[in-house]
């Protein structure tokens, strides 16, 4: 359901499938076809119904991933913010591959390949992801909810993705 519907901009797994390089297999009346989930996700919208979602096809890599999730009291188990992040360390411990995913920040769950791109090169640093999300915020366009406004989801972004940087580093040790 998370990842047909137009309608739902929290769900964890979205993210997390994104992250991780997924594809999706959808049927219909021409046959299968395999897409990459962030195509998928930006075809949602013009794609006929009919279309069946029959697999999800995630690699199996060496890395290590974390996922994050801010909720408030007064939302319920809907998050604020979702950070989910796939690195794979060289042997010196810096981040030879990165890969950084939001959702329920905006409308649709997307990847921030800028983001990764700063965490690249460097160590699992907390408070550098933190910097660096904030400084690289202005690329989102937040959403207005019920629960929340756009404005505090994308503040609070940086803090759930040294989160997830924190849980990395902790892994490590």
């Amino acid at each position: 359901g998370n990842l047909a519907t137009l309608e739902f901009s929290a769900g964890d797994l979205v993210p997390a499938l994104l992250a991780a390089d997924a594809q999706v297999e959808l049927v219909d009346e021409n046959g299968a076809t395999t897409l990459a989930i962030a195509d998928y996700l930006a075809s949602r919208p013009d794609r006929r119904a009919g279309a069946l979602l029959t697999k999800i096809t995630v690699p199996v890599r060496d890395g290590m991933s974390a996922h994050e999730r801010l909720t408030l009291r007064k939302a319920g188990d809907y998050p604020v913010a979702i950070v989910d992040v796939y690195v794979e360390l060289d042997a010196d411990g810096s981040v030879d591959l990165a890969s950084v995913a939001v959702g329920s920040v905006e409308v649709v769950a997307r990847s921030w390949p800028s983001l990764a791109a700063r965490l690249q090169g460097s160590t699992l640093d907390p408070q550098a992801a933190e910097l660096a999300a904030r400084e690289l915020s202005a690329e989102l366009t937040p959403r207005d909810g019920t629960d929340v406004s756009g404005w505090y989801r994308v503040n609070v972004l940086p803090t759930v993705v040294g989160r997830a940087i924190r849980t990395l580093q902790n892994a490590t040790r």
